[in-house]
């Protein structure tokens, strides 16, 4: 079975590299900018894959709103074409293959690590744009053939990491000498471990336990009942809203801690709970909010997508992007040259919802928000700037 997977990985994959290069020819050519989406926005990913695909409609649709995009003396309009990957590779690929043929050059992927690495290898030697938020792809950043290739969303390691931003907001709520750590067992899942052990030991909060669980899992007894052992003062667990289960029973279970979430978590995550905090990776969507312009969005994104949820903050991230890149073909004069864009967009600053930070490698640092409940009220939310912002 994992050989047929294989091959059929491989077969795609060179459709891809046979069919894309063909479309290519045709993207911008009839004045349309094509952009595809490759999220899944069915299954346990959904909480991600839906509003990332949200974000990128509300950016087209006000572009084109406004009568498309002026770049040099020609005015395009923006399509965005979106794909469920259903967190399958082979699927993944194979719907990059299909919009690469359909003539898209610009992609926005994928949910997880294990997408975004061959979807990566699939399109970008063909001379596409692609802008993922997974923590995978960091370790290409900047090497040879991906200089196409950008990061999202900040990283989770370092004195400038996500979790180093994030995790002091925490400690003044909880106060906490000892901590544990929960995560899933992948890729993204050891580099959560590393960041927030690292970033906790140099705040002097002892980790006492540190566990890992199977993305899908529903019984996380076994583990839970290692960490009430310890006995932390506050429990992390992500990376995605998985761990509302994991909260739910350590709550049963009686780990007496305070729960916080990592990146990746929503306040759907601390539903029921008595305290609970996290981190809106771009900015936080509900009551209140008061800066007026993401007020503003927030109306703009219930109007597109029908509703917002506790995770909407998500659609922010490709929003931004969306505009970013075009505001670079714009300083570029040129929407076919994106090696031309690429270098625009990286070494610049770009104030979107939030303020965006994008180095020479193509990774892109971010603001966001955090935000503290109580009760099931939300008592605060605070700005967490970026390091020298």
């Amino acid at each position: 079975m994992k050989i047929l997977s294989w091959l059929r990985l491989v077969a795609v994959s060179c459709l891809a590299l046979i069919l894309g290069g063909a479309g290519f020819a045709a993207f911008a050519a009839d004045g349309v900018i094509k952009v595809g989406g490759l999220f899944g926005t069915t299954g346990p990913q959904a909480n991600f894959g839906v509003p990332y695909s949200e974000g990128l409609k509300l950016a087209a649709s006000e572009i084109n709103a406004k009568g498309g995009v002026k770049v040099g003396d020609r005015t395009y309009t923006i399509s965005v074409v979106l794909a469920d990957t259903k967190s399958d590779p082979a699927q993944a690929i194979a719907e990059a293959q299909r919009m690469a043929a359909d003539g898209v050059r610009i992609f926005f992927c994928c949910n997880l690590s294990a997408e975004a690495v061959p979807v990566l290898n699939a399109a970008l030697p063909q001379g596409a744009i692609m802008v993922s938020p997974n923590a995978a792809v960091t370790k290409l950043l900047g090497t040879p053939g991906k200089d196409l290739l950008f990061k999202a969303g900040n990283i989770e390691v370092g004195d400038d990491g996500s979790t180093a931003m994030w995790v002091p907001f925490v400690l003044e709520k909880a106060k906490p000498k000892t901590a544990a750590i929960m995560v899933p067992s992948d890729e993204a899942g050891q580099i959560y471990a590393d960041a927030y052990r690292q970033t906790l030991e140099a705040k002097g909060v002892k980790v006492v336990a540190v566990e890992r669980y199977d993305h899908g899992a529903t019984d996380f007894s076994p583990q839970l009942t290692k960490i009430r052992e310890r006995k932390p003062d506050v429990l992390f667990a992500g990376y995605s809203d998985e761990v509302r289960g994991i909260f739910r029973q350590a709550g049963e279970l009686g780990v007496d801690a305070m729960y916080a979430g990592t990146v990746g978590v929503s306040g759907a995550a601390g539903e029921g709970l008595p305290a609970f905090a996290y981190p809106a990776w771009t900015r936080f969507l509900d009551k209140g909010q008061s800066d007026r312009r993401v007020l503003a969005y927030m109306a703009a994104l219930e109007k597109s997508a029908g509703k917002l949820t506790p995770n909407s903050f998500w659609s922010i991230t490709q929003y931004d992007w969306l505009n970013m890149i075009i505001s670079g073909m714009q300083k570029a004069g040129t929407t076919t040259d994106l090696g031309a864009v690429a270098k625009v967009l990286k070494g610049q600053r770009y104030a979107g919802l939030v303020d965006w930070s994008v180095d020479d490698k193509g990774l892109g640092r971010q603001s966001m928000e955090g935000v503290y409940l109580a009760g099931g009220q939300v008592k605060e939310v605070r700005s967490i700037k970026l390091p020298g912002h």
